[in-house]
């Protein structure tokens, strides 16, 4: 009896882990369960997070910024008929303020009288490249057309000083990684003060 007893005793071992069910991730221990889970959800808002990050500073396009750093009158004629010819040069920077390179597709600067266009040029060469994050000065000689001297409306005669405009824009294309692509423009409006016998620049005013 002792020995059929030893004898059924492995195989009685053996149904039993036969019985058992085998391991699978339901059967983990909770507390392993409990510390995957939360991995699984600090790896899911780390990625939220570090995409909100990149969406507000890598991947926003943004217009460029334009500052005239300096006008001055390079060439200055008198005529017979009280009008001026005058030749002004601007140094005008844009600001690329994206993570990738701005490149310019249009852009003119151009120089107004009493409201009317007197002069226009070009502020860039078309696909010049502002490097991310950085700016780009371009010199811009604008040949003004005929300017009435003795006008009251935008000339001093005490002073002899005529009021100008100066604006200019540019226009370009922002490329992220060579997929996402978007068009942004900047603009620059200013005043000045020029005098005709001085050459003096004065009041000027930007916005």
């Amino acid at each position: 009896m002792a020995e059929q007893s030893d004898r059924s005793h492995p195989s009685r071992i053996d149904e039993e882990r036969a019985a058992m069910p085998s391991l699978s991730p339901k059967s983990l221990p909770r507390r392993r369960r409990i510390k995957w889970l939360g991995i699984s959800i600090a790896s899911i808002l780390f990625a939220v997070v570090v995409i909100g990050v990149l969406a507000l500073t890598a991947f926003r396009f943004r217009d460029p910024e334009l500052k005239l750093d300096s006008i001055a009158i390079t060439n200055i004629s008198l005529s017979f008929a009280a009008s001026v010819n005058l030749t002004l040069g601007e140094e005008i920077r844009v600001r690329n303020q994206n993570w990738s390179t701005f490149e310019i597709k249009d852009s003119v600067a151009v120089l107004t009288f009493l409201g009317a266009r007197i002069g226009e040029n070009e502020v860039a060469d078309r696909g010049t490249g502002v490097k991310k994050r950085s700016s780009r000065r371009e010199a811009v000689a604008i040949e003004a057309g005929p300017i009435d001297g003795t006008s009251g409306d935008g000339a001093n005669s005490t002073s002899d000083a005529v009021e100008i405009g100066a604006y200019a824009y540019v226009s370009g294309e922002v490329s992220l990684l060579g997929v996402l692509k978007r068009r942004r423009s900047g603009s620059l409006n200013c005043t000045a003060s020029l005098s005709l016998t001085t050459r003096a620049v004065r009041n000027l005013s930007c916005r």
